[in-house]
């Protein structure tokens, strides 16, 4: 049978059926029987169908249901099909399997535990879960407070549809109880009864009452049958039972008037007894066994006997007594007496730490008198203060008693050491350790004391100065170097400084200059009132020429000239040191500047550093002051600037420079400059100071 085509076309839907098609058929040759080709069908929409349906239709298009899960949708149905694989309206091959997820409907929720909670909270966080109130009953409940949740439905834990009712018990608080009513009854009957109710015995007052037993009682709060809350107190007023009454006053009277007295006041008369009247000896003054053998020798007995100061009457004997000397009294009557304990005492006040005027008129004023006073050195109690007291305050002594005092010398004194021609360190330590403190150490040169060592001191060795007083040190420079550069500018004259416009031949740039003169002991420098700069060759310069190493120290004031002590009122008007290149006049500007003024606007007061190579400046303003002290100082090729202003607490380094291309000798001295018109510029110079010459930067300080 040939089932292959020879010499027929076909036309197909695919080349590569056609192919295939060929090839079974072996090229137009005989071949063996194939079996037909599938048929590719459309996978069927089953999304939103019920899983019945669903397996229907994918049974209906000659398909196969696959795997089958289940999941939880809020949108679908439960049952219905959330989503299938293939899609709908795939081309597959017959019989092929479609797999599908069916929904389990919305998730479930788990109730929240609301119990103990209040009501407000509770259904809070039932909304929050998802969930809605249902019905909220109250009831009474002695253990959950009033407004908090008893107990809920369905328990918390529970899984429940979203939406679902979540219902609430609240509670009302403790149920009220019924007060007892306890009137008439006996105080611990009534008390039985109200903690029998579940209620407390509260406040128990007593007052007399003529119609109700003792014990028993009168009235309570709240009255019987008040619907209170469980725990809450019962008030009881109990009786004491009548009242008594008062023994009338029937001595003196006749028989007959006291017994009629006795019973209008509700008293019996009871027995009556005679006997014959005594007259009261008079025994004040007397000794107390004076006094009752007196009493007794009359007849009468000795009734109570009571003490009491006196500073009238002897200790001992009677200050006065009742009845009164002379009252006639049944025989065998009590006469009391009060026996004198002599005068009172006083007690003795606390005058430690007063000055002794005061202690003397607060021991005076108590009835005492002042005793022996001495004296005697104190470290802690000030001078004329009294250390101590005998007694002690607080001692109970007999008036006029005297107290003795110990007044305070004050600190003893100490002898200042000797600590000339040591060490600052050395002398500093032996003056602390005499109890004694440092005080104003100064600096200069001198010839004799070396370097750092004590040339004086104030006061001197030996002399007896209170602890704690301030011994002055004058502290060696060493011998003065550097040509006499040093100035304490205590002269009237310049002696051998150099004026930079004198030796370059140029116009004097100041108005004042002067030493000892504007203002004693100072170099005061006024620039002209142009415009001057050092860089332009317009600022006034005060120098000496030094070789190597050194450290110039100086203090220096720039203030301005209409506000003496304010900071200058121009822009970059200042004054302070500078080391230059001798040859600065002819070349390019090669400086190192250190200066205190006004800077800018951005800072004020402050401190300029500057330093210039060919002309080209580097420079570092900090804010500060406008006064204090500077120094400047050389170790090698390396310049070193350090301030310590007014407002600083400690020396600060503020720049160093690195200039081998300078030379080694330098004019150094003081420089006054004011760049910003209009100048407003007076420097006043303390000293300038050459010291001991630095090997390196930590020897650059005083």
């Amino acid at each position: 049978m040939q089932l292959c085509p020879t010499n027929h076309s076909f036309r197909t839907a695919s080349g590569l059926l056609l192919l295939l098609f060929l090839a079974a058929c072996g090229g137009g040759s005989d071949a063996t029987l194939a079996p037909p080709p599938m048929q590719d069908v459309a996978v069927p929409n089953v999304v939103g169908q019920s899983q019945a349906n669903a397996t229907s239709a994918i049974d209906d298009a000659g398909l196969t249901v696959g795997t089958v899960t289940s999941e939880a949708s809020d949108t679908v149905p439960a049952g219905n099909v959330i989503s299938q694989s293939p899609a709908a309206g795939s081309m597959v091959s017959s019989g092929s399997s479609v797999d599908f997820v069916v929904s389990l409907g919305p998730a479930s929720i788990v109730v929240p535990d609301v119990v103990g909670f209040s009501r407000t909270v509770a259904e809070d966080r039932i909304a929050a879960a998802g969930l809605a109130v249902g019905a909220v009953t109250e009831r009474a409940d002695s253990t959950v407070p009033a407004g908090d949740v008893i107990s809920q439905s369905p328990d918390a834990g529970v899984l429940a549809a979203p939406g679902s009712d979540v219902d609430l018990v609240v509670s009302l608080g403790p149920a009220n109880v019924a007060a007892p009513d306890v009137t008439g009854q006996g105080r611990a009957a009534a008390e039985n009864a109200i903690a029998a109710a579940g209620l407390v015995v509260g406040t128990v007052t007593e007052e007399a009452n003529a119609s109700v037993p003792d014990g028993d009682v009168i009235s309570q709060n709240p009255t019987g049958g008040t619907l209170v809350a469980a725990g809450s107190a019962v008030d009881l007023v109990v009786s004491l039972g009548p009242a008594n009454v008062a023994v009338p006053n029937v001595t003196g009277q006749s028989r007959a008037a006291a017994e009629s007295a006795i019973v209008a006041a509700g008293l019996a008369v009871g027995s009556v007894t005679e006997q014959a009247d005594a007259a009261v000896p008079n025994v004040t003054g007397q000794t107390q066994s004076a006094a009752e053998n007196g009493i007794t020798a009359a007849g009468l007995t000795v009734g109570s006997v009571t003490q009491q100061n006196d500073n009238g009457v002897p200790a001992g004997s009677v200050i006065s007594q009742n009845p009164i000397a002379g009252t006639q009294v049944t025989a065998g009557s009590a006469v009391d007496l009060v026996v004198s304990l002599g005068p009172a005492n006083v007690a003795v006040p606390n005058v430690a730490g007063q000055t002794q005027s005061a202690a003397e008129n607060a021991i005076t004023a108590a009835g005492l008198t002042v005793g022996n006073v001495t004296q005697q050195n104190d470290n802690a109690v000030p001078a004329g203060n009294v250390i101590s007291q005998s007694p002690a305050a607080g001692t109970q002594v007999t008036p006029g008693s005297a107290v003795d005092l110990v007044v305070s010398l004050g600190p003893a004194n100490v002898a200042v050491p000797n600590v000339t021609g040591q060490t600052q360190g050395a002398a500093q330590s032996a003056i602390t350790a005499a109890g004694l403190t440092v005080g104003n150490v100064t600096q200069q040169n001198d010839n004799a004391v070396p370097a750092g060592s004590v040339i004086s001191q104030d006061p001197t060795a030996g002399t007896q100065v209170a602890p704690g007083s301030a011994v002055d040190l004058v502290v060696s420079l060493g011998p003065v170097s550097g040509g006499g550069f040093s100035d304490e500018f205590n002269s009237n004259s310049l002696g051998d400084w150099s004026l930079r416009h004198q030796v370059e031949g140029t116009a004097a740039q100041y108005s004042v200059l002067d030493i000892n003169q504007s203002r004693p002991g100072f170099l005061t420098i006024v620039p002209n009132q142009t415009p001057g700069w050092f860089d332009d060759g317009d600022a006034p310069l005060v120098f000496k020429l030094l070789t190597g190493n050194f450290a110039v120290h100086t203090r220096v004031l720039a203030d301005s000239v209409s506000s003496p002590g304010q900071a200058p009122g121009s822009n970059f008007n200042s004054a302070g040191l500078i080391a230059r290149n001798p040859a600065g006049a002819s070349d390019p500007e090669n400086y190192i500047m250190l200066n205190v003024g006004r800077q800018n606007n951005l800072i004020g007061a402050g401190s300029e550093t500057k330093t210039t190579v060919n002309s080209d400046s580097e420079l570092l303003l900090d804010s500060a002051s406008n006064e204090g002290d500077l120094v400047l100082c050389r170790v090698g090729n390396t310049f070193y600037s350090y301030r310590f202003l007014s407002v600083d607490s400690s020396w600060l380094q503020l720049q160093s420079y690195d200039r081998p291309d300078l030379p080694a000798t330098l004019q150094v001295g003081m420089v006054v400059n004011a760049f910003i018109s209009p100048a407003d510029l007076r420097a006043e110079f303390d000293f300038v100071r050459l010291l001991p010459t630095p090997s390196n930067a930590s020897e650059c300080l005083p």
